[in-house]
């Protein structure tokens, strides 16, 4: 039998459900348990084994979200994650059964949709996790040793170096190598040789523009929608990207900036952002529909930050969005990854004057819309060496479309001293 297997129980060649099982002799463990979070994706990991151990990389949806319900199949699963993790997870779980209590509310002709979990399994689950803190080395049963190292991502993110009878085994996880407003990047960690590394994979064919630039091509931006007289929406993740888009926004003197959603979040990057400061105090935010409503009616220029940042149907950016695609004034930029099944990636894609469908309904597409990435995610080339650092004996693609997968193997095909492959879900790899 192999020494180690590796397993992709979701995030395969897809984005959503993370959850990555590495064999390690008589132990298992798995990096993420993930929600789905598109069409693409299924609703949660689909693996029946064991589990002993769990590490959370950090606290997005789509790797930490089903995290309670793992622990009602394994309750004596030992959890482990950073302190920012933790803090960001239980927001998570939070959002997620009010989300159901929501759609029962609003949807009360139809069977009672059921929430994954219970708050009592949210609370569980948060008293079950275990701190971890990077750089220090965790030692697990059966020889196994794990190092965090920070991932640069959003706060309080992680890659795993995994020591197992003298194999090295590393996880990226969601890896950024550029500084943001709020987190310092990823540090250029190197290995002599690793056995295995598993790499995301969401921008595997693309390099980026520099990254000052796009901002200040932003600011710029949106001091011409402001000064046109409209109101500007920008789709935001809840998670780090609402807070740095507001600070860019805010430290550029333009306003008025409000942030519709995101509240918990936020809290955590005041207490635990090193860098945040003042800049999060205070924020303009709605206490009613009423008071969008007044604002949408008022026409006063603006920039609402609203989640999600894929703009999913009937979430707070899709409301906004609804009331401004059609004014000729007003513009939404969207400033991360847009899942193909969302309605962001709908609105990147049409043209003025264009009608298209959206949140259940036709609507006709007249006001600005401009995309800028600024991603917390590496690029092609931090990618490529990344690997060229690590020097693996095997590299797993992982978290990315199939197609631009399987692009990026052919360009860069596997070598007689590396072998380059595509995760599936549920396929063993053999270390």
């Amino acid at each position: 039998m192999a020494k180690a297997v590796f397993t992709a129980a979701g995030g395969a060649n897809f984005i959503g459900a993370s959850a990555y099982i590495l064999k390690l002799g008589s132990k298992n463990l798995s990096i993420d348990w993930g929600q789905g979070v598109s069409q693409n994706s299924p609703d949660g990991p689909q693996y029946d084994g064991h589990l002993d151990y769990l590490l959370i990389s950090h606290g997005h949806t789509d790797h930490v979200g089903l995290l309670p319900a793992a622990l009602r199949r394994w309750p004596h699963l030992k959890i482990f994650a950073t302190k920012e993790t933790k803090e960001i997870a239980k927001t998570v779980w939070h959002q997620t059964i009010h989300r159901y209590r929501d759609k029962n509310h609003f949807d009360s002709n139809r069977a009672p949709a059921l929430a994954p979990f219970t708050e009592n399994e949210a609370l569980f689950a948060e008293k079950a996790i275990i701190v971890i803190n990077p750089g220090e080395i965790l030692e697990l049963g059966g020889e196994i040793k794990i190092t965090p190292i920070p991932a640069g991502h959003i706060l309080g993110a992680v890659s795993f170096r995994i020591d197992f009878e003298g194999e090295t085994y590393f996880f990226s996880g969601d890896t950024c190598f550029h500084e943001s407003f709020f987190v310092p990047g990823a540090p250029l960690y190197s290995l002599d040789r690793c056995r295995l590394l598993v790499r995301e994979s969401v921008y595997l064919n693309e390099d980026f523009e520099d990254r000052q630039k796009i901002i200040e091509d932003f600011q710029q931006a949106a001091a011409g929608v402001l000064d046109r007289g409209g109101q500007l929406l920008v789709p935001a993740l809840s998670i780090h990207r609402t807070q740095e888009m507001y600070a860019i926004a805010v430290t550029a003197g333009l306003g008025p900036v409000y942030v519709d959603g995101s509240r918990g979040a936020t809290k955590i990057y005041q207490q635990y952002a090193p860098r945040c400061g003042e800049i999060l105090e205070n924020i303009p935010r709605f206490s009613s529909h009423h008071e969008r409503t007044r604002l949408i009616r008022s026409e006063e220029p603006a920039i609402i930050i609203a989640s999600s940042g894929m703009v999913y149907e009937n979430t707070l950016s899709a409301i906004w969005a609804e009331n401004l695609l059609f004014r000729e004034k007003c513009a939404i930029f969207t400033v991360n990854y847009q899942d193909p099944c969302g309605q962001g990636f709908v609105l990147n894609n049409s043209r003025k004057g264009q009608y298209i469908p959206f949140n259940g309904g036709i609507i006709q597409r007249l006001c600005e819309i401009r995309h800028f990435p600024l991603s917390a995610h590496m690029d092609k080339t931090d990618g490529q060496e990344m690997e060229e650092r690590l020097n693996p004996d095997v590299v797993v693609y992982t978290h990315g479309e199939d197609k631009q997968i399987e692009k990026y193997i052919k360009a860069n095909p596997a070598t007689a001293n590396r072998k380059k492959i595509k995760a599936e879900l549920g396929k063993e790899i053999e270390l």
